[in-house]
C-alpha cells in the first residue's frame, strides 16, 4: 500500500487522513449504542436472517483467496463482525472507515491492526495499492453507481481480489 498524502498518527495503530477539523463524524458518538444494538445476535438474526459467526467465516474465506500483498476493508465500523475472521492476516490488512469511534471500538478488537480514518469517497491511498478489497455490509449505503466503487476500483491493483456485501 502506497499513501497519496500523508496521515497523521492518532494512536499507535489508528491514523487520520483528515485534518483536525475534520475529524468528527456522525457515528463518533454512537459506536457504543450500534455494537449494542447491530451487534445482538438475536437482532442480527431476526433483522438479517445472518448469524454473526457467518461473517467472520466469510471474511475469512476471502481472505485465504488473496494470493498476496495488502488488503483494505473499506468501511470496516467498529468489526463487531468481522473481527475474528482477520485474525493471522492483520499484517495484511488496512481497516478503513469515517468514524474514529468505530475505529476506536475495531482496535479494541483487533489490536494488531493497522486503522486509516478517511472518506471512502476519497482514500490517501495511491491507485493500484491494494492486493484485495472488502466492503462488508456497505454498498447499500453508497449505491450501486457511486464514487465509493469508483474509489474501491482506483485502488486496486490490477486482478485484485474484491468481496462486496449489502445489506
Amino acid at each position: 500500500m502506497t499513501l497519496s498524502r500523508l496521515l497523521v498518527p492518532l494512536t499507535s495503530n489508528i491514523h487520520s487522513s483528515f485534518p483536525e477539523s475534520q475529524r468528527a463524524a456522525p457515528y463518533d458518538g454512537l459506536a457504543l449504542g450500534y455494537d449494542m444494538l447491530v451487534g445482538n445476535g438475536l437482532y442480527n438474526q431476526l433483522i438479517w436472517g445472518c448469524s454473526k459467526s457467518n461473517y467472520a467465516r466469510a471474511v475469512e474465506a476471502f481472505l485465504r483467496q488473496v494470493p498476496g500483498g495488502p488488503i483494505i476493508d473499506l468501511g470496516c465500523g467498529s468489526c463487531i463482525f468481522t473481527a475474528a475472521g482477520y485474525r493471522g492476516f492483520e499484517d495484511r490488512l488496512t481497516l478503513f472507515d469515517l468514524s474514529l469511534g468505530m475505529l476506536a471500538r475495531a482496535a479494541r478488537r483487533i489490536p494488531k491492526g493497522y486503522f486509516v480514518q478517511g472518506d471512502a469517497l476519497d482514500t490517501p491511498f495511491e491507485d493500484n495499492s491494494f492486493a484485495g478489497a472488502m466492503g462488508w455490509g456497505m454498498s447499500h449505503v453508497f449505491g450501486t453507481n457511486s464514487l465509493y466503487f469508483s474509489e474501491l476500483h482506483r485502488i486496486l491493483a490490477p486482478g485484485a481480489t474484491v468481496a462486496i456485501s449489502s445489506l
